[in-house]
């Protein structure tokens, strides 16, 4: 399959082209598994970022309808991908007993954690984000007597361009344990969106050529749970 996304949008993956309920996402058993797909993020300029999440869902306050602007739904996610033309991030947020951190305390970003030039807009870097690269997000978990996944260990973010492969893991199984039980239950769900983020933000820190709009457009193809 494949999704083009223009700016400013979100789109969750569904079985059925109804939206009516929650029910009609596409419910996926991550725990101990993965999910991989190729991206183009070479329309997505430094002010903009592009996202693939995994979010717990249901039809009251973590529904896929539009929320109040004031108003920050405290429902658990991963955010899979955070990316543009300069820089690529990965963070879950548990929102343990229904509160979730002002920001992630497992955050990685591939510029601090693997060098500056793994990742940026040309070919210098070992990916180069103004062609496509493939994204693999694998859920490491402990196993039971009979094999069946039971903690979330870590969460590995692998990029490949070519002979080029570039790896963050998110190590902080204490942090990530409450997303065990939604991710084994099939009870997350994957959405894909464009976004404005401004001059300063997490994925760029500092944009110079931003005028204030999110000018982008993003392809994700080949989706393989």
């Amino acid at each position: 399959m494949a999704l083009m996304m223009g700016e400013n949008n979100r789109a969750f993956i569904r079985d059925m082209e109804y939206d009516d309920d929650a029910s009609w996402a596409y419910w996926g058993d991550y725990l101990g598994g993965s999910v991989s797909y190729d991206v183009n993020v070479a329309d997505v300029p430094c002010g903009c970022i592009a996202g693939v999440y995994l979010s717990y869902l249901d039809n009251d306050e973590c529904s896929w309808n539009p929320q109040p602007g004031n108003t920050t739904p405290q429902c658990a996610t991963i955010d899979i991908m955070e990316a543009n033309i300069s820089g690529f991030n990965s963070a879950p947020h548990p929102c343990e007993f229904g509160s979730c951190d002002t920001q992630s305390q497992c955050q990685r970003k591939f510029k601090d954690d693997c060098g500056e030039d793994c990742y940026g807009h040309n070919s210098n870097f070992k990916i180069n984000a103004s062609e496509s690269y493939s994204v693999k997000t694998n859920f490491w978990a402990t196993v039971d007597a009979n094999g069946v996944p039971t903690d979330l260990v870590s969460v590995e973010t692998v990029l490949t361009q070519g002979d080029n492969t570039v790896t963050i893991e998110q190590d902080c199984p204490e942090y990530l344990e409450p997303l065990a039980i939604e991710l084994k239950n099939n009870m997350m769900a994957m959405s894909v969106s464009t976004y404005f983020a401004g001059s300063h933000n997490e994925v760029s820190h500092t944009c110079l050529d931003t005028d204030g709009t999110c000018n982008s457009d993003l392809k994700v193809e080949n989706l393989v749970w």
